[in-house]
């Protein structure tokens, strides 16, 4: 019988500062965890905001993401954003953690809270590296 298909999901989580620069695979069960638990605690406390530059438009029935002025010379395209994109795009109209998204778009879909979790995070990496997000420091 064959298992149901579920999207590969990666999600890569920078280590707590208590813990750069130490062998993570020499580390115990329980100190692997401790340190895992902190850096995503870390992670799930920094705050992100949209990136000004990046103006939501109406195309029809589709929500597209347009960069403008600086941002539109470095991304050379749109976004089109489905339903969970474009609800994760409004959390973060006004500076909020990482970490209240999460809680949120638990809230607000069903589905296995750890798919949700790591969708989320990665939805945030991946417009950071697009420069859609920033970091609100």
């Amino acid at each position: 019988m064959k298992r149901s298909f579920s999207k590969p999901l990666v999600h890569y989580t920078h280590c707590a500062p208590a813990y750069q620069g130490k062998d993570l695979a020499q580390m115990s069960v329980e100190e692997l965890t401790k340190c895992w638990r902190q850096s995503q605690e870390e992670e799930g406390a920094r705050v992100f905001v949209t990136n000004k530059e990046a103006v939501v438009r109406q195309i029809g029935d589709q929500c597209v993401l347009v960069p403008v002025g600086k941002l539109a010379s470095l991304f050379n395209g749109m976004m089109t954003l489905n339903r969970t994109s474009q609800f994760l795009w409004e959390q973060y109209q006004e500076p909020v953690s990482l970490q209240t998204v999460i809680d949120r778009t638990k809230e607000h879909f069903n589905g296995p809270e750890n798919q949700l979790e790591m969708e989320v995070r990665n939805f945030t990496i991946t417009y950071l590296y697009y420069h859609l997000l920033e970091e609100n420091l």
